[in-house]
């Protein structure tokens, strides 16, 4: 699927009928990331709290 290849990112829901979906979808993104698939060829992606990135102390 799209989110194990690194080609989307999952967005977290608090639908309960989506939980175990949502789990399939969370072990899948971590599988890409750990494998720096396309988004995550250069690390993590999601926000950033670092001074240099822009981030206000």
């Amino acid at each position: 699927n799209l989110v194990k290849e690194g080609l989307v990112l999952m967005e977290s829901t608090r639908e309960h009928r989506l939980i175990p979906l949502a789990a399939e979808y969370r072990a899948a993104q971590e599988h890409a990331k750990s494998s720096r698939l396309n988004l995550w060829q250069h690390g993590d992606i999601t926000d950033d709290d670092a001074v240099e990135f822009g981030a206000r102390r």
